[in-house]
């Protein structure tokens, strides 16, 4: 009896040693394969990351290049346009100028046409006078 019990008790104790060894099992690789799993998921977007930065700086890069050529081009339309405007103000002063020289060569004409009157005038008045 106590045999028989003894007997009953060892293979209960084998058969959940057998149990506990199998879940252990089973347990280890579900933890290895969720390990997997999630360290491969990591991987993936470490990786996606990874290439986005690359992409960011290559474009930043670009963008970089892009603002000193643009930078450089504007610089060179305003001097463009600063050469233009110092034009127009010679434009201006030239023609500041003619219209002095046009009022001093009217002046000039009035004050010729007064002298070549009153020489007339005056002739006639000689030839009135002998």
């Amino acid at each position: 009896m106590y045999a028989g019990l003894l007997k009953e008790h060892q293979n209960k104790q084998a058969a959940l040693r057998k149990d506990n060894e199998r879940a252990w099992a089973e347990a280890t690789d579900s933890v290895k394969e969720l390990s997997s799993v999630v360290t491969d998921q990591v991987q993936l977007k470490t990786a996606q990351i990874l290439r986005n930065q690359k992409e960011l700086e290559k474009e930043a890069a670009e963008l970089s290049t892009q603002v000193s050529k643009y930078t450089q081009q504007a610089g060179q339309w305003l001097k463009a346009v600063q050469r233009y405007n110092d034009a127009l103000k010679e434009l201006g002063d030239v023609q500041s100028w003619a219209e002095t020289i046009e009022r001093d060569m009217l002046d000039v004409a009035a004050t010729l046409e007064f002298v070549h009157q009153g020489i007339e005038g005056y002739e006639d008045t000689r030839e009135n006078i002998q």
